[in-house]
């Protein structure tokens, strides 16, 4: 079983990335390596969870068919690999 969050780090973000969210998660599927970066750097002095990029354009609006679609694919395609 899945417990799943969602983050951002816009303003416009329904949810912003939290250290709180950060130590609750034991894995964090980011979009693109820039947002890997962003992370690091906001939040180097906690330990991070294992993280994931799944190299999607951050070009998308909140909750677009497309990028859902996107984002489904890659996660359950990693998950699939890390259960076998």
């Amino acid at each position: 079983m899945f417990y799943v969050k969602s983050a951002g780090f816009s303003e416009k973000s329904p949810v912003r990335i939290s250290e709180q969210l950060i130590l609750w998660a034991d894995l964090i599927f980011l979009m693109e390596y820039e947002h890997s970066k962003r992370l690091r750097q906001l939040f180097d002095k906690i330990d991070l969870p294992k993280t994931e990029v799944l190299n999607i354009k951050d070009n998308y609006e909140f909750m677009d068919q497309k990028l859902v679609s996107f984002l489904n694919e890659k996660v359950n395609n990693y998950l699939e690999k890390i259960s076998i």
